[in-house]
């Protein structure tokens, strides 16, 4: 949070609060949303998470979201992701950014080896290869969550160290 510098209160809501916010890096204006997880007996509210996948790779617009996700994750090629080639906003003079060194685990360094594998399922580029979000619950990551009446999850379980 030290990067970020609060400028001024925008908006609340059920979930959080919203502040406009300076990047002290870049000095770029940006909404920064602080989450509120009330709830941790519960776990992570799904909503948080959404919330905190939009922040992660945001980009400006469709095409500046996609170069982002590409430079994180590597320009997914024929190779990866065969059906690329069909897509009809494909082109094969995409940018070409090379995966992460030491794959994904490069970018979780204080995810533990069970959430690695999961997330590197979860972000198959090929949806043919992507783990359904059904098996993703039974992943081993899961493992020692109990199931609480209606399908929701409590409980221990894994977590990430956050900075």
């Amino acid at each position: 949070m030290e990067r970020y510098q609060k400028i001024e209160k925008i908006g609340e809501g059920t979930y959080g609060v919203v502040y406009k916010a300076k990047d002290r890096v870049t000095g770029e204006i940006i909404a920064l949303k602080k989450i509120r997880l009330e709830a941790e007996d519960e776990g992570i509210p799904s909503t948080a998470i959404r919330e905190i996948s939009f922040p992660l790779v945001a980009g400006t617009s469709e095409s500046d979201q996609l170069d982002r996700i590409f430079r994180l994750l590597g320009t997914p090629t024929p190779q990866v992701y065969p059906d690329i080639v069909n897509l009809p906003e494909f082109s094969p003079d995409l940018p070409q950014y090379p995966p992460p060194r030491g794959n994904i685990a490069s970018l979780v360094p204080k995810l533990d080896p069970q959430g690695v594998n999961l997330l590197e399922q979860m972000l198959q580029y090929d949806p043919g290869r992507r783990i359904s979000a059904q098996r993703a619950l039974e992943h081993p990551f899961f493992a020692g969550i109990n199931a609480a009446p209606g399908g929701h999850h409590s409980g221990g379980g894994h977590a990430m160290a956050t900075t």
